[in-house]
Formats: structure tokens, sequence, C-alpha cells
């Protein structure tokens, strides 16, 4: 469909993303990450949107605390307790997203929590000492890398012109009518014109299709 398609070894498509939204800040562009994965929260900030397709739900740093209830840098920690079942981040046994957002919204941090074990009722406390390793486990597990070797630059991720033959024998394959007609014809306008790039441009990073 014309959409360039990176890939690193040893690295996963999270890192790949946090390394492309941290290039293309700082060449000065508005980044979108489109994407329902809670830890890539961590990256919203200034000039940084996530936009959760499934939920069609655009979010900046208040909609990420309106959506988990911890601003973009306690997402790490707010999932090291609440994991995340999607990238098999075990969090703490027992303890719920309203649990945990009240958690780090009270002490700051994951750190701050286990300071504060004796300040808490004995059941959750309980629960938080038989869970630290996986708190803190589950934290290195969350953190995103923006250091990845990527070759390609972010001038790099301009979409092309699909390969309308071989997307019609896919989509008669598949059965997909309706997209079907979308195509068109090869003497038709591109697909996707995605216009000059500049640095004032919006970048938008898509994670794996499993995702959307």
């Amino acid at each position: 469909m014309g959409f360039p398609v990176i890939e690193v070894p040893g690295f996963e498509a999270d890192d790949l993303i946090a390394t492309l939204a941290a290039r293309a800040r700082a060449d000065g562009f508005e980044v979108v990450i489109e994407s329902g994965d809670k830890d890539l929260l961590q990256l919203v900030g200034p000039g940084i949107l996530a936009h959760d397709p499934l939920k069609d739900l655009v979010m900046d740093r208040d909609g990420v605390i309106a959506r988990l209830g911890v601003p973009p840098e306690g997402v790490r920690d707010y999932l090291a307790l609440v994991g995340d079942a999607s990238d098999n981040v075990p969090g703490v046994a027992g303890i719920g997203a309203k649990g945990a957002a009240e958690l780090i919204a009270r002490f700051g941090s994951l750190e701050g929590v286990y300071a504060h074990l004796d300040d808490m009722s004995p059941r959750k406390r309980d629960q938080l000492l038989a869970g630290r390793d996986a708190a803190f486990l589950s934290r290195d597990l969350i953190a995103l890398r923006t250091d990845v070797p990527i070759a390609q630059s972010v001038m790099d991720l301009r979409p092309t012109d699909p390969d309308r033959t071989m997307l019609r024998e896919l989509f008669t394959e598949l059965e997909f009518g309706a997209m079907l007609r979308e195509l068109g014809t090869a003497s038709e306008p591109a697909l996707f014109d995605a216009g000059p790039v500049t640095p004032t441009s919006t970048v938008t990073l898509l994670s794996s299709i499993g995702d959307l």
C-alpha cells in the first residue's frame, strides 16, 4: 500500500517508534503515534500526540491523564503495577487500574510506593511486597529506547504510490469488495498523496498491524 516498513533485528516496534518520534521532534516535526498500546503513551509530550484507532481517541498530556489517571511520565510506573497483558508485562497481582493510578498519583513513583508501605492497608502492603520483583521487572520491560540504529531518516517515511496490481490480486483473493472499489485504476490519482514533507509537517508513526 506504499507505507514504508522498518525493521531492526533485536529491537521491538515500540523502540523503533520511540526512536523515530525523538528524531522527528529534533527535526522540528509534529508527531502523531498511531497505536492502542498503553506503553507508548509515555512518549506523549510537547509536539507528540497519541491516537488510539480503535477508540478514535486523540491524546495529549491531559488526555493521557484522563485515560489512565497518571501523566505520561507516570505511565511506566503505573503499568509496572497494573501490568499489560498485551505486552506480557506481569504487574503486581491484586493491583488494578484504579489502585495503580491512585498509588502513583499519591506517591509519585514506584520507588515512592515501596517507600510508603507502612502507610497502606495490610492487604495492599502484602500484595505489593509479594509483587515487588514483578513490579520492577515490569518497569524494565516497559522502558522504551530512543537510540535504535535506524538507517532510514524521518524524510524516508513518506508514503509512495501503492502497487495496485498486487493489491487488486490480494483484495480479489480475500473478497474485499469495498476496498477493490476504492482502489480504482492505475490511471487514477495516488491513494496516498502525502504532499511535500517539511519540518512543519506531521509525522504519523504506526505500530504493528496487530495493534490496528
